[in-house]
């Protein structure tokens, strides 16, 4: 199959989330045999978040010049038997290529922007939400990461179940394989005999990046000698400094290799969200081997309860994460990575042949 991925999200996302998500799909997608093309909306002399994934890569702005690029891409490489995109901003184009060569649009949709932003949303995040509906509209088909997002589009896009299709995400680790002293890693942050707690995520309020920080003082109530570092950035990256005191070692964006070693060094990564579409962090967690602690929070009901190490506990309430941090940390053993530590429905490999068949529309 042909098929051109279209990605508005590249620019300034390195490889996080449903980037990571595009990324992944992309190369499975074309070990196994399939021509993928992907078009993104960014400067061309920046790197390439798909560098060493896709050797068809064409990358412009969005605009009247992803237009042309998207014809010139048609007449060199086309026809197409599919169209992807990953995002509103993707369905643009995507849109016109559908109505210009009559190829079928598929839709990704990681969950809702009213679900991303808790239901408060500036002027900026209406219009993506309106624009997420339009695109809902005009998809011949839309992929979700989970039964959870399934509903939440249906729900907020008045969009027919039938026309969505939930394909999980996945996790390996050969994305986050890092040459490092684990040893000499972990004493960056603590030492040996010090408990040490992990946030990794983006610090916007689905996350729950402040409730994780607000958990902070009574964790230390359990566990004196516990010590805390997050993974990430966003709008609360001050708030959460803030709240949690100093005691959160914040260590902005990092990447896969990095994320990789600190998923080895930590003894516990905490998963504070309000809103969850597919529970990617937890997967890769468990192919590191690191016990997991997690709130009530959509997707992550989904999962099996052997996934995590305390009971998943409701996602406004800093007391209860606490305890369930301390009672994850005395349960939980870390294990040896393995790719085998997540089921066969949650790697790339599987989920490529499953996605291949719904592009197929």
């Amino acid at each position: 199959m042909k098929i051109l991925s279209i990605n508005g999200r590249l620019e300034g996302h390195g490889r996080y989330g449903v980037t990571r998500v595009a990324t992944e799909l992309t190369s499975e997608l074309m070990a196994q045999g399939h021509d993928v093309h992907t078009l993104s909306f960014e400067s061309a002399e920046r790197p390439h978040p798909f560098a060493g994934y896709n050797e068809h890569i064409h990358s412009v702005l969005l605009g009247l010049t992803a237009i042309e690029r998207l014809e010139k891409i048609w007449d060199e490489s086309g026809p197409f038997d599919s169209i992807l995109a990953w995002d509103w901003a993707a369905g643009l184009v995507g849109s016109i290529a559908k109505r210009v060569h009559g190829t079928p649009l598929v839709a990704w949709m990681h969950g809702t922007e009213v679900g991303r932003q808790i239901g408060r949303l500036t002027a900026e995040e209406h219009y993506a939400s309106e624009m997420e509906r339009w695109l809902c509209e005009r998809a011949d088909r839309i992929l979700v990461p989970s039964e959870f997002a399934k509903r939440d589009v249906s729900a907020h896009y008045d969009v027919p179940t039938t026309k969505l299709a939930v394909i999980p995400t996945g996790a390996r680790l050969a994305t986050f394989s890092a040459s490092v002293d684990l040893e000499e890693f972990r004493a960056i942050f603590a030492e040996p005999s010090q408990p040490l707690i992990l946030f990794a995520g983006e610090f916007l309020p689905s996350k729950g990046a402040d409730v994780f920080a607000d958990s902070v003082a009574m964790v230390l109530d359990r566990l004196p000698k516990a010590r805390f570092v997050a993974a990430g950035d966003g709008a609360m990256r001050g708030d959460v400094a803030e709240r949690s005191r100093g005691l959160v070692r914040l260590v902005g964006e990092v990447s896969e290799p990095v994320l990789g070693a600190l998923y080895q060094a930590a003894d516990l990564l905490v998963i504070p969200s309000r809103y969850e579409v597919s529970g990617l962090s937890v997967l890769e967690a468990r192919l590191h081997g690191l016990p997991v602690v997690a709130t009530r929070a959509g997707a992550l009901e989904e999962l099996p309860d052997t996934f995590f190490a305390a009971e998943l506990v409701g996602w406004e309430n800093p007391f209860a994460l606490a305890h369930a941090i301390a009672q994850g940390y005395h349960r939980g053993a870390k294990q040896k990575p393995a790719d085998d530590a997540v089921p066969a429905d949650f790697r790339w490999p599987s989920i490529a042949k499953r996605a291949a068949e719904l592009l197929a529309v």
